[in-house]
């Protein structure tokens, strides 16, 4: 599945391309006055279509420096509620001189009261812009950019970014095996979602590998990436993520050296504050039962090694676990095969944790 700035891309390409011979009617310029209709087939939800509506907008501007003067969006025309939408560009400057007139003109019209019912009562026409609230926000803009992590606090250790690489590329080659798990004790969807964020952490690393940011800023950027697992696990994760950066942020501005045990600090606590998040702990057969004894030992030990093979041994065990948290709870397991499959979720940041010390050894 394309990712939707791609799905828009190739759109555009066949609304835009001059060398199309099949598709290219219509020449545009970005001198041309141009406007844009979105229209949503009526399956797609407000936010889905919200956001490919802006997707098309960044698109034109970056690939066609075609900013519309003019953008209509809604449901005008469905089909069945199908789950898709469709993108319309009108030359109005070449309309105009069709037809004799100015583009002011043709505007008039297409601003002109409608009582159609689907039609964009707004007509998206172009408000004044406070000068007031523009100040304001430039002013807000440049104060988070100043107070950004980019540049501050430790440099990013040069052995991290293959060692992540190395993860992400042996949870994404478990990929099947985790979608199995899940598909008899869960929603299926499970090795899909750990592929699409290990993805998204391969492209933030391609991204910065030439020039990365300080420590602080790729933990943060990572974080990011984590969120899009989704569920619990994806909530999970982000959580941990979030407080282990925001403690080692502390931790070193107190003039904590950036070494193997400060790391292991700022791990057991970020994950005392996850637990004030979820209720899970070990033996409910969750992502906890690897996080909580890997990090334990880890802090304990100062081994990543050895905290590594305490994290597979303890998504094994899983598999002889009772389920207490999602909708393995409710799928019976008892003399079957089920029963002696691990926690999909558990089992993927084992191999993900096995991948990341292999990296450091590289």
């Amino acid at each position: 599945m394309p990712s939707p700035q791609d799905i828009i891309k190739e759109m555009l390409r066949y609304l835009l391309d001059p060398a199309d011979k099949d598709r290219a009617f219509v020449s545009f310029s970005p001198s041309d006055n141009v406007v844009m209709l979105c229209n949503n087939f009526g399956g797609l939800s407000n936010l889905e279509f919200d956001a490919m509506v802006n997707i098309a907008l960044e698109k034109l501007k970056s690939d066609w420096s075609i900013v519309p003067k003019r953008i209509y969006a809604g449901v005008l025309e469905t089909s069945l509620n199908g789950q898709g939408f469709s993108i319309t560009l009108g030359n109005m400057t070449g309309m105009a001189k069709a037809m004799e007139l100015s583009d002011e003109e043709v505007f008039e019209l297409l601003d002109a009261p409608t009582n159609a019912p689907a039609w964009p009562k707004n007509g998206y026409r172009p408000v004044t812009v406070s000068k007031e609230t523009e100040q304001l926000r430039n002013e807000a803009n440049a104060a988070h950019a100043n107070s950004s992590t980019v540049h501050k606090g430790p440099a990013t250790p040069a052995s991290l970014i293959p060692a992540l690489r190395t993860a992400c590329k042996a949870a994404l080659a478990a990929e099947p095996t985790i979608t199995q798990y899940d598909l008899q004790m869960g929603d299926g969807d499970c090795g899909e979602a750990v592929a699409g964020v290990c993805k998204s952490i391969l492209a933030n690393m391609d991204a910065v590998e030439a020039n990365p940011p300080a420590l602080l800023a790729l933990l943060e950027s990572i974080g990011e990436n984590v969120e899009d697992v989704g569920g619990s696990l994806g909530a999970i994760l982000s959580i941990l993520v979030t407080a282990f950066t925001n403690a080692l942020a502390t931790l070193t501005s107190q003039s904590a050296a950036l070494d193997i045990s400060t790391i292991a600090r700022a791990a057991a606590l970020g994950l005392e504050n996850l637990k004030n998040y979820t209720s899970a702990r070990e033996g409910d057969r969750t992502v906890m039962d690897v996080l909580i004894p890997f990090i334990n030992t880890f802090n304990e030990t100062r081994d990543l090694e050895k905290s590594v093979l305490v994290a597979e041994q303890s998504a094994q065990r899983t598999s002889e676990m009772k389920a207490k948290f999602g909708r393995a709870t409710y799928i019976s397991a008892e003399g079957s095969e089920r029963s002696r499959i691990p926690d999909p979720g558990a089992y993927a940041v084992g191999v993900w944790c096995r991948g990341l010390v292999e990296g450091y050894k590289k």
